[in-house]
């Protein structure tokens, strides 16, 4: 099977080890520079997630505020996120919840992107009454 050569190609020519240690060292930076960020940038109320491996941040909103309602204003403001409803198993659970990927932007564009989410989630906020 070509999928199995090119694997084995790879794995012969490049030190796995090596390349999982940089990706462990890489995406931990960029998750302790997100959690940092949401920390001092999301309202009292927000509660945070940090996972112990992986590339995304689990986001729960404070007073129940509507992930896709924040979601439109965030998009507005050129940020996205996975509203982290669809992945409940019961219906109408987790509509404030959100997921966050650290891992495909530096440390930079984590702390813009994390100030254009607070935006929108005091935008909705405001429109709201929340």
């Amino acid at each position: 099977d070509i999928t199995q050569r090119i694997l084995h190609r790879y794995l012969v020519d490049n030190d796995i080890d090596e390349h999982i240690d940089l990706i462990r060292s890489r995406y931990g930076g960029q998750c302790r520079a997100m959690v940092e960020r949401l920390t001092q940038c999301m309202p009292e109320g927000t509660a945070i997630t940090e996972p112990e491996g992986g590339m995304f941040l689990w986001l729960e909103l404070p007073d129940g505020l509507d992930a896709m309602a924040v979601f439109d204003e965030a998009v507005a403001r050129r940020v996205a996120f996975v509203p982290g409803q669809p992945f409940y198993t019961r219906p109408g659970v987790g509509a404030s919840t959100l997921r966050l990927n650290f891992s495909c932007v530096d440390e930079d564009a984590i702390a813009v992107g994390v100030e254009r989410l607070a935006e929108a989630v005091d935008a909705v906020r405001r429109r709201t009454g929340s």
